[in-house]
């Protein structure tokens, strides 16, 4: 019997410690799976976007349950310009633990706004703020990192939505129908 048969079935604080993938028997210590995902995030930040994508599909395999592979996917989509893919790949996430779902709406919300969704980006945020108001003990309630970033974005979103598209604006009344000049 090798010495991690014994980690691959659950049992309290050491399954908590220890992602498994029971399709190859791989047993990552949590150390392992926060390097893995610091590679992901930087192969996302400098453009290695299909090393990053398998990272984090690899990352999401071993720890389905957890919003942070989720994101990483999302922001390598992000850093490659994939807003309207960022945007479906949280979209469609449904994580049985609401406050991990939190996460993923929080980012959801990020992509949102670099996808130019200013309005969906402010509702989805405004209802992690709301569920951030129970009380701390309250199941599903956002982490405390979630519900910062949450208000932070909804803090930009407000600015951004108070702005008039100027650009936008003056393009139509410096040009005519019909002049191409």
């Amino acid at each position: 019997m090798s010495p991690h048969a014994s980690s691959l079935a659950p049992s309290g604080a050491k399954h908590a410690k220890q992602a498994v993938s029971l399709q190859t028997a791989l047993v990552l210590e949590t150390d392992e799976v926060r390097t893995l995902t610091e590679i992901g995030f930087l192969a996302a930040g400098n453009g290695f976007f299909d090393e990053a994508c398998r990272i984090f599909n690899a990352l999401k395999l071993i720890r389905p349950d957890r919003a942070f592979p989720l994101v990483g996917l999302a922001v390598a989509h992000l850093n490659a310009g994939h807003t309207t893919q960022a945007v479906a790949l949280l979209e469609n996430t449904q994580l049985t633990d609401p406050a991990e779902q939190a996460v993923c709406n929080t980012w959801r919300g990020f992509a949102l706004q670099q996808a130019g969704h200013q309005h969906a980006a402010h509702t989805l945020l405004q209802a992690v703020v709301a569920a951030g108001q129970a009380p701390s003990d309250a199941p599903g309630r956002p982490s405390a990192d979630a519900l910062a970033l949450a208000q932070a974005l909804l803090q930009r979103n407000a600015g951004d939505m108070a702005r008039p598209n100027i650009g936008a604006a003056t393009a139509s009344l410096t040009t005519t129908p019909g002049d191409h000049t």
